[in-house]
């Protein structure tokens, strides 16, 4: 995650930047307190740290930066959510096994991949 400090994650209307680092923070501690109560709370912690993984590009800094200095720029060009359901199902799921565990990190690779309310891999 270190890595992740020196990527943007949200600029906002005064130019404050939040790193990657920061933002997935906070995402890890308001995920996984939501699910505290269904005894999910690891979920939602590797949700958290998953979900916007994609944001560390220079290519989505550039972007993030464009859109922040009034740049005109095509939202959702740069496809964030996926990186981490990737990794995330190359890392934990084994492709030639069905059981508890893979079906748990299906789970886990689709909250990933839909925290905006759908894929954003389409159109």
């Amino acid at each position: 995650m270190g890595e992740q400090s020196k990527f943007i994650a949200h600029i906002n209307k005064n130019g404050d930047e939040q790193s990657v680092l920061e933002h997935c923070k906070n995402a890890v501690d308001f995920a996984s307190e939501m699910l505290r109560s269904v005894k999910l709370s690891a979920v939602g912690q590797l949700s958290g740290y998953f979900h916007d993984a994609g944001k560390c590009t220079e290519e989505f800094c550039d972007y993030i930066r464009k859109s922040a200095d009034g740049e005109k720029v095509t939202r959702g060009s740069i496809i964030h959510s996926f990186s981490g359901l990737s990794y995330f199902l190359k890392k934990y799921h084994k492709s030639d096994s069905v059981g508890v565990k893979e079906l748990a990190a299906e789970i886990i690779a689709y909250a990933i991949g839909s925290h905006h309310g759908l894929f954003d891999m389409y159109d």
